[in-house]
């Protein structure tokens, strides 16, 4: 899915670019641009001083490897998102409220190796019997967007500028998965006895679930450079 919008977006710049040979000088912007989404591409069209459409695409890689409380852990962030934007200026300026919907690929999965005692759920487990665990969190893939920000004014002079944005993304509820080994299942039968390991994931998850809830907006701040032309 995420190979096909990139394709989107690249097909929608190109189309803006071979529509540039019949529009006036100004009416199109394009340049790089970096923040809490990752580093990405910005590219406009000008409808009016008062109105603008906006196409971005972002990619944010994240990996880390850590322990915590005796959990030895890696953890892997893929953040990758495309939008589509309309710019209002209502000042014919350089100020500008901006409302939109982005794709979003955002996920997190985690791989971790258990060495030491730990706790599932309500009870505690000696980790180097129970293996390996995997988690993932997922996030809905669409997105709606609503911020402010500063960009290309009104004209149609070519040349360079910048461009700023600050606001959210609402990203809702996230999809929480947590699985263990098929030998955690099978030690947990035989050596704790009156014990539901299915019934301690179930509970971790809900308590992982609990925090992720929390995250429902993404805060969104970047910096670019555009080229009008």
């Amino acid at each position: 899915m995420k190979n096909k919008a990139l394709v989107f977006f690249v097909a929608m710049l190109a189309t803006m670019l071979m529509a540039r040979g019949q529009a006036p000088a100004g009416d199109f912007t394009v340049g790089p641009q970096i923040g809490t989404l990752g580093v990405g591409v910005n590219a406009g069209w000008q409808y009016s001083d008062y109105l603008k459409f906006r196409g971005n695409t972002n990619y944010l890689p994240y990996s880390r490897s850590d322990e915590v409380s005796g959990v030895n852990y890696k953890a892997d962030l893929d953040y990758f998102t495309i939008g589509a934007l309309a710019d209002v200026h209502p000042f014919a300026g350089h100020f500008r409220l901006s409302g939109g919907l982005y794709y979003v690929d955002l996920s997190l999965k985690a791989n971790a190796s258990l060495d030491r005692d730990v706790k599932i759920g309500d009870n505690t487990y000696k980790g180097s019997e129970l293996g390996t665990f995997k988690g993932s969190i997922k996030w809905q893939t669409l997105a709606p967007y609503a911020g402010l920000g500063y960009g290309s004014g009104s004209g149609n002079e070519p040349g360079f500028g910048f461009s700023f944005d600050l606001g959210a993304l609402y990203i809702g509820k996230a999809k929480v998965d947590l699985e263990a080994s098929p030998q955690a299942y099978e030690v947990v039968r035989n050596n704790y006895s009156g014990r539901n390991l299915q019934d301690d994931i179930d509970k971790e998850k809900a308590d992982v679930k609990h925090y992720t809830d929390k995250l429902q907006f993404w805060p969104v701040l970047s910096l670019g450079v555009i080229y009008r032309f």
